[in-house]
Protein backbone atom coordinates (compact mmCIF):
# COMPACT_ATOMS: atom_id res chain seq x y z
CA UNK A 1 0.00 0.00 0.00
CA UNK A 2 1.34 3.45 -0.92
CA UNK A 3 1.78 5.96 1.88
CA UNK A 4 -1.14 8.25 2.64
CA UNK A 5 -0.31 11.89 1.97
CA UNK A 6 -0.66 14.69 4.49
CA UNK A 7 -2.90 16.58 2.08
CA UNK A 8 -5.36 13.68 1.73
CA UNK A 9 -5.58 13.12 5.47
CA UNK A 10 -6.01 16.83 6.25
CA UNK A 11 -8.69 17.10 3.55
CA UNK A 12 -10.44 14.09 5.11
CA UNK A 13 -10.35 15.76 8.52
CA UNK A 14 -11.65 19.01 7.05
CA UNK A 15 -14.48 17.14 5.32
CA UNK A 16 -15.37 15.41 8.58
CA UNK A 17 -15.53 18.73 10.42
CA UNK A 18 -17.68 20.44 7.80
CA UNK A 19 -20.06 17.61 6.91
CA UNK A 20 -20.34 15.71 10.20
CA UNK A 21 -19.73 18.40 12.83
CA UNK A 22 -21.27 21.36 10.98
CA UNK A 23 -18.16 23.54 11.11
CA UNK A 24 -18.39 26.59 8.82
CA UNK A 25 -15.67 26.26 6.19
CA UNK A 26 -14.97 29.98 6.50
CA UNK A 27 -13.77 29.46 10.10
CA UNK A 28 -11.22 26.76 9.16
CA UNK A 29 -7.50 27.47 9.02
CA UNK A 30 -5.10 24.70 7.98
CA UNK A 31 -1.56 25.02 9.32
CA UNK A 32 1.13 23.00 11.07
CA UNK A 33 3.05 22.97 14.30
CA UNK A 34 6.77 23.74 14.45
CA UNK A 35 7.49 19.99 14.27
CA UNK A 36 5.48 19.65 11.04
CA UNK A 37 2.38 18.06 12.59
CA UNK A 38 -0.65 19.26 10.62
CA UNK A 39 -3.35 21.17 12.50
CA UNK A 40 -6.79 22.51 11.72
CA UNK A 41 -8.00 25.55 13.64
CA UNK A 42 -11.74 26.24 13.58
CA UNK A 43 -14.67 27.69 15.51
CA UNK A 44 -16.93 25.06 17.10
CA UNK A 45 -20.48 25.82 15.91
CA UNK A 46 -22.03 24.41 19.10
CA UNK A 47 -20.33 26.68 21.63
CA UNK A 48 -18.11 29.18 19.79
CA UNK A 49 -14.86 27.71 21.14
CA UNK A 50 -11.75 28.30 19.06
CA UNK A 51 -10.36 24.79 18.54
CA UNK A 52 -6.92 23.65 17.48
CA UNK A 53 -7.01 20.05 16.36
CA UNK A 54 -3.91 18.06 15.51
CA UNK A 55 -4.32 15.60 12.64
CA UNK A 56 -2.53 12.26 12.96
CA UNK A 57 -2.65 8.99 11.07
CA UNK A 58 -1.14 5.55 10.98
CA UNK A 59 -1.53 2.32 9.05
CA UNK A 60 -0.86 0.39 12.29
CA UNK A 61 -3.89 1.58 14.27
CA UNK A 62 -5.29 4.73 15.83
CA UNK A 63 -2.32 6.96 16.74
CA UNK A 64 -1.70 7.24 20.47
CA UNK A 65 1.51 9.27 20.74
CA UNK A 66 1.80 11.93 23.39
CA UNK A 67 0.34 15.21 22.17
CA UNK A 68 2.80 18.08 21.66
CA UNK A 69 0.91 20.31 24.08
CA UNK A 70 3.54 23.06 24.27
CA UNK A 71 3.62 23.38 20.48
CA UNK A 72 -0.19 23.36 20.32
CA UNK A 73 -0.45 26.13 22.92
CA UNK A 74 2.15 28.23 21.10
CA UNK A 75 0.32 27.82 17.77
CA UNK A 76 -3.02 28.73 19.37
CA UNK A 77 -1.52 31.87 20.93
CA UNK A 78 -0.15 32.91 17.53
CA UNK A 79 -3.55 32.32 15.93
CA UNK A 80 -5.39 34.34 18.58
CA UNK A 81 -2.95 37.23 18.24
CA UNK A 82 -3.28 37.25 14.43
CA UNK A 83 -7.11 37.23 14.38
CA UNK A 84 -9.76 39.47 15.86
CA UNK A 85 -12.66 38.11 17.85
CA UNK A 86 -15.79 40.03 18.88
CA UNK A 87 -15.64 38.85 22.49
CA UNK A 88 -13.46 36.76 24.78
CA UNK A 89 -13.25 33.19 23.50
CA UNK A 90 -12.73 29.80 25.07
CA UNK A 91 -10.06 27.61 23.50
CA UNK A 92 -9.86 23.85 23.21
CA UNK A 93 -7.38 21.31 21.91
CA UNK A 94 -8.62 18.28 19.96
CA UNK A 95 -7.11 15.47 17.91
CA UNK A 96 -8.45 13.92 14.74
CA UNK A 97 -6.80 10.51 14.40
CA UNK A 98 -7.02 8.17 11.43
CA UNK A 99 -6.28 4.46 11.18
CA UNK A 100 -5.66 4.24 7.44
CA UNK A 101 -6.99 0.99 5.98
CA UNK A 102 -6.27 1.80 2.33
CA UNK A 103 -4.72 4.64 0.38
CA UNK A 104 -7.48 4.84 -2.23
CA UNK A 105 -5.25 3.74 -5.11
CA UNK A 106 -7.64 0.86 -5.73
CA UNK A 107 -10.67 3.14 -5.51
CA UNK A 108 -11.53 1.70 -2.08
CA UNK A 109 -9.53 3.84 0.33
CA UNK A 110 -10.91 3.63 3.86
CA UNK A 111 -9.97 4.83 7.31
CA UNK A 112 -11.30 4.71 10.83
CA UNK A 113 -11.54 8.18 12.35
CA UNK A 114 -11.55 9.22 15.99
CA UNK A 115 -12.32 12.82 16.94
CA UNK A 116 -10.96 13.20 20.45
CA UNK A 117 -12.52 16.37 21.88
CA UNK A 118 -10.55 18.25 24.55
CA UNK A 119 -7.53 15.97 24.29
CA UNK A 120 -5.66 17.90 26.96
CA UNK A 121 -8.51 17.36 29.44
CA UNK A 122 -8.05 20.84 30.89
CA UNK A 123 -10.80 23.35 31.53
CA UNK A 124 -13.78 21.10 32.15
Amino acid sequence: MAAMTTERVVNGAKGFLTYQRGVDEDTITISELEDGTPVIIFVDPENGDVVLSIVRWSEEGIPSEKIPRDLMEKKMAMHLMANEFDAPVEVRFDAIDFHVLGDGSDGKGRALLRHHINISGVGE
